[in-house]
């Protein structure tokens, strides 16, 4: 187990970096559980190789508090930060869970495929209630969130709209009726509370892999990643 203070000490093997096989994910995972250099910055940058995702895999790392492997889950230990300040009595374990191994789905998003072969499922606890992040691929169907009832929602206001993501008690959807700049569903905000479901404008030219980033980075660093979003 890694204990807080993460330290950079050694380069990654580039083959694993490069790789999305489940073996060289895994080998990657026990790279940060032994506190091997910038293990979690690589792995975290399978997720959103992007220039533009940089400073919020740095922002993420800067949360670190420990990581271990459990019943091939890699869980990472973040230190949430309110008001400002870190909260080291709330540290929350973000579980990523073992990478999918099989083929492409045709009826999903390119970019959840590719999240999933990194990590078939990302998620924490939030405390104010429900998790956030995403449900994997199972029998070749996508669960992605845990909690999307349609039921709760009038069938005209939720037309096109498809669980992608939990957020705490609220959800983030998929918009089949409308395509974002990746040629991709764009996302919608829809809270518990009721309301008109929202675009999430800045989610428009990001990959499911990045927004997964932007979700953990929002709620452990207090940044606004994602426009609309709320826990």
């Amino acid at each position: 187990m890694q204990k807080k203070g993460y330290q950079e000490v050694q380069q990654v093997d580039p083959s694993i970096i490069k790789s999305t096989e489940p073996e060289a994910i895994m080998a990657l995972w026990r790279q940060i559980v032994a506190g091997d250099n910038s293990a979690l910055r690589q792995y975290l940058s399978l997720f959103g190789p992007k220039q533009e995702d940089h400073m919020v895999i740095a922002r993420i790392i800067k949360r670190f508090h420990r990581a271990e492997i459990v019943d091939d889950c890699l869980i990472v230990s973040l230190v949430p930060l309110y008001d400002g300040e870190e909260d080291e009595d709330n540290a929350t374990e973000v579980t990523f869970s073992k990478p999918y191994g099989g083929l492409g789905i045709e009826e999903l998003p390119t970019s959840v495929i590719e999240a999933c072969k990194i990590a078939n499922g990302v998620s924490f606890e939030s405390t104010e209630g429900g998790y956030l992040g995403f449900m994997g691929i199972e029998d070749e169907c996508f669960i992605g969130s845990g909690s999307w009832d349609s039921g709760l929602f009038e069938e005209d206001e939720i037309e096109g709209l498809w669980g992608a993501m939990d957020y705490g008690q609220n959800w983030i959807c998929f918009n089949d009726k409308q395509i974002n700049k990746l040629g991709e569903p764009q996302l919608y905000f829809i809270s518990h509370e009721g309301g008109a479901p929202k675009a999430i404008k800045k989610a428009n030219t990001l990959s499911f892999g990045q927004i997964t980033l932007r979700v953990i980075s929002q709620y452990f660093t207090e940044e606004e990643e994602l426009d609309q979003v709320y826990n």
